[in-house]
This record gives structure tokens, C-alpha cells and sequence, in this order.
């Protein structure tokens, strides 16, 4: 039986309040579990079900074995039958432009897409992203969920973005900020080079004045002659400049 100690912490951390005091989050579900024992996260507390058990036998953390009812009385999920585990966050180490591409992310509030652009990140063997500190937590659950495991391995660092790209100006000078942007030039038509900053912005407000003034160099993604769409998402968006930026890099 979960102890009501137990309880009350993981409810707690379905809120970012608790979850910045505590410096820990969840991770729900079979698949997402099994992925976190593998990585170099520290857990704190395991629970699973006996159903959990019978898929996995060889799981070898310690774990609490509690009943499916339990489980969804603490789960944020609203079909969690397997397990729930309660992870020690990594620091907010920074994260710095050396033989590689950032992308960098203003104000970006849906947890589906940063989870998604984790995702992309992961696939493409982006490992750095930058937020600035109004983007959305990275341990939501939802971030989590839509990141499919790649938060895993993809490396997030929280910051003042425009400090963070004025220390980038003077102590990587090499390295090439690029921001995606209606006006930009188009991705087709851009030499890239490394390393890089790629700048994504918020889908509704764009980037921001003052993070724009450290930008070399605006890009955009050009509207075949076909297309409706006034926009695209910007976890797509960044899925498109990226692969570009990939294949195009000197």
C-alpha cells in the first residue's frame, strides 16, 4: 500500500510549482518506464503493478508492487495500469555552441510541442535545446508524453535567452545565430554553417525584438505556390529547418 507520504509528493508534482521545490517529476506508463530505467536518470521511487511485473520480470531497481487502483489514485494519466516512477530532475546546466546545432526556443507554452520538437531533436541527433524561462516546463507530463522518451536523451537548459545569446556573441564568436521568421530568407536559398543557433519562436507572437537584435541571420520556410496554410506549427516548422540545415550545412 502507498504510503499517504507517497501520495501526497506525487500529487504534488502534477503542479511546476512543486516539481521546481521538490527538483523532481514523474514518468507514467509501461514504455516511457522502461526507457527511463535505461538512461542515466536517478529514480527516486518505483511503483508497479503486478500486471507491470508479469510483462517486465526483470526489472532490477527496487521497485513498490501496488494495486492498478492505487496507481490511478496518484496517476496525472487517466489509464496508468503499469507504473509510475518518481525521477530526480538533472541539473539546469548550461549549454553551449561548440561543433554543433542548438535550437533555442522563445516562449514556447505547448507542452505537445516541445515534446515534439524533442522528439525531431532526438531523430535528427540534435542533443542541446535552450529555452528561455516563460517556455513551457520540460517536466510536464505532457512534454514527457509527447516526447516519446527522446527527453531522455535530448539535454534541455533554462535561461534568460537574450543574456544566454549575448554570452554566446562573446565567448563563441564563430557560432552562427539563425531565427526563423515570416521575413527571412528562404531555407533553400541559405548557406549554413556550424556551429549554429536556430531561434523558434512562439507560434502566435513570433520571436522577440530584443532576442532578434543577436540574430545574423533571419530564415523561412517558403509557401509552394500550392499552399493554403497561413502557417505552419512550429514543432513542423523546426522538423523542416532542420533537416535542411542538416543536409546543407558546410
Amino acid at each position: 500500500m502507498i504510503s499517504q507520504k507517497w501520495k501526497k509528493l506525487v500529487k504534488s508534482l502534477h503542479q511546476k510549482k512543486y516539481r521546481e521545490v521538490e527538483k523532481l517529476f514523474l514518468v507514467e506508463g509501461e514504455k516511457p518506464i522502461l526507457e527511463l530505467l535505461q538512461s542515466g536518470f536517478y529514480v527516486e521511487k518505483l511503483f508497479v503493478s503486478d500486471l507491470f511485473l508479469k510483462k517486465n520480470p526483470d526489472v532490477s531497481l527496487n521497485f513498490e508492487l501496488v494495486s492498478t487502483q492505487e496507481l490511478a489514485q496518484i496517476s496525472a494519466m487517466e489509464n496508468n495500469q503499469m507504473a509510475l516512477a518518481v525521477v530526480r530532475q538533472y541539473e539546469n546546466t548550461m549549454l553551449v555552441p561548440e561543433n554543433d546545432l542548438i535550437v533555442a526556443l522563445d516562449n514556447i507554452q505547448d507542452p505537445g510541442n516541445l515534446g515534439t520538437i524533442l522528439r525531431i531533436c532526438d531523430w535528427y541527433g540534435v542533443k542541446k535545446v535552450v529555452c528561455n524561462n516563460q517556455s513551457v516546463d520540460l517536466y510536464n507530463l505532457k512534454v514527457i508524453n509527447a516526447s516519446k522518451g527522446s527527453f531522455l536523451r535530448v539535454r534541455c537548459f533554462y535561461t534568460d535567452l537574450k543574456n544566454y545569446l549575448v554570452y554566446c556573441v562573446k565567448n563563441f564568436s564563430e557560432a552562427l545565430i539563425y531565427a526563423s521568421t515570416l521575413q527571412g530568407k528562404s531555407i533553400y536559398e541559405t548557406s549554413f554553417q556550424r556551429p549554429a543557433i536556430l531561434i523558434m519562436g512562439n507560434e502566435a507572437r513570433g520571436i522577440s525584438e530584443d532576442i532578434l537584435s543577436y540574430v545574423k541571420q533571419e530564415i523561412s520556410i517558403p509557401r509552394p505556390m500550392e499552399g493554403g496554410a497561413e502557417s505552419l506549427n512550429v514543432a513542423i516548422a523546426t522538423a523542416i529547418i532542420v533537416d535542411n540545415f542538416l543536409q546543407r550545412c558546410h
